[in-house]
Parts: structure tokens; sequence; C-alpha cells
């Protein structure tokens, strides 16, 4: 999969595989699509092919998302933005806060507004300015923790379809034990919030993305996966169509441009 978005006025691959077929009609399921973002400094390392840094891409990504929303026919569809690993820590009012985690863009329909604070970020470059990144160890059980009570809090969200996309050159390969088991339990968090999680993962520095049997996203993304249950009621499909096989181990890292 190539994961390079190109220029900020191109709609890139990224932005297309969120957006699906585009179309909508009176059948159309609105969603609610949440981004999670590893913010941590490796993901600000550029890559070997020289291109930008993982998290520059991901919030690229993120913009082109908004802006076909706003102008094209996907315009009732929800969006928000979670950063993790964060030294400082946001959340929208009323939701508990977590250490080192910042919500950069509330969950709710884009606006002009979010998408010129993304922009700004971006053009800037101050992200250590912005939110910082923490140097303390992070536990990946509180961003799935977090996530579940954004998703659950975010009224506006409760009829919509919901989709995590998580982004990150981390594969987990140094937790621990404990931790692990940490984020396996949270799994059933995320099941209660009706959130279906598409991981694009970057490869890190040197190395290949361990996602190999009994990795740690292989371990946590299966076991979310397959807990999946859509939600029930007249204003919900019956089913969603979605894939509960591993075969997206095979799509989801970025692949190099070169």
């Amino acid at each position: 999969m190539d994961f390079d978005f190109g220029a900020d006025d191109d709609v890139d691959e990224f932005a297309a595989e969120v957006d699906g077929d585009g179309g909508q009609d009176e059948a159309y399921q609105r969603d609610c699509l949440l981004f999670l973002i590893d913010a941590r400094a490796p993901m600000l390392e550029r890559t070997e092919d020289g291109a930008d840094p993982p998290l520059v891409q991901a919030l690229t990504g993120v913009l082109s998302c908004m802006r076909e929303r706003i102008v094209g026919t996907s315009s009732r569809d929800m969006i928000g933005v979670v950063l993790y690993g964060t030294e400082h820590s946001k959340s929208p009012a009323g939701v508990q806060t977590f250490d080192s985690m910042y919500t950069l863009v509330d969950i709710d329909v884009p606006s002009a507004s979010a998408m010129r604070d993304v922009q700004k970020l971006l053009h800037g470059r101050d992200f250590c300015g912005a939110f910082g990144h923490s140097s303390a160890p992070f536990e990946t059980a509180n961003a799935l923790w977090y996530v579940s009570i954004l998703l659950n809090s975010a009224e506006r969200a409760k009829k919509c379809a919901r989709r995590v996309f998580l982004l990150t050159n981390d594969d987990g390969s140094a937790a621990s034990d404990t931790a692990r088991q940490r984020a396996l339990q949270r799994v059933s968090d995320l099941n209660h919030a009706r959130a279906w999680i598409e991981p694009f993962f970057f490869r890190p520095p040197a190395r290949p993305f361990e996602l190999g049997d009994g990795s740690f996203w292989r371990e946590v993304l299966t076991q979310a996966r397959s807990a999946y249950r859509p939600a029930e009621g007249d204003d919900m499909p019956a089913e969603l169509e979605v894939d509960r096989s591993d075969t997206w181990v095979d799509m989801c890292v970025a692949a190099s441009s070169a």
C-alpha cells in the first residue's frame, strides 16, 4: 500500500481508503471517523526514502479527508482527531482527561475552522509548541480506553457507524506481558463503543514492522475485530459487511514510495 499523501491539495490514497465509495443515497450510513495518531518523537523522524515524517503524513491525510467531506457528498460524516504520547493533555468538555492524550479535533462534522487549525499546525510544524512529546512510557491500553470513553460521550455520534483509524510506527515489540494483557482487556471497551479499528502502520526506521503470529498488534487487533458488533436498531444496518479475518495484516503497513 503506497502511503504517499502527495501535495496538500491532492486527494491522497489514505483519504480514498477512508472515503470508501464516496457516493450517497437515501440509505447512506453516516460515519463517525476517529483518527488515533501516535504523536511520540519517533513519529517525527524522517523515513529512509526521505519522505515526510509519519506524523506529518498522518495529519496531511486527515486534512485531506476533512476537505473531502466539506466539499463532497459525505458532508454529514463526523471526524475527530486524537493524539497519544503527548506532553500536554486535552479533552472535550465533560470528558475525563488522560495523561498524554490530546484531542486535537473534537468529534463533529468537519468545519473550515477545524481544517485551518490542522493546516496551521502542518505549515508551522510547531508540534512541540502545540502538544509536545512525552518522554514517559506510554501504554496502548490507555489510548484504547480513552477512545472508548470519547466515542461513548459523543452524543451526536450515537447513531453513526464508528471507525477508528490507528496510525503509528511502534509495533509494540517492547511491550511487557502485563501491558499486552491490559491492551487486550481494553478491547472490550472498544467493543462496547461499537468501534471498528482500521490500522495504518508506518515502518520503523531500519527494520520491518512486526506483525507476525503472536505479535502485539496482530493479537490486539484480531481480538478487537472478532468481538466487533454493529449497533442494533432501526436507524442502523442489520449487519455491516466487515472482514473479520486477519487478511488486513498484508495491507496495513505503509509501503515505501521508492
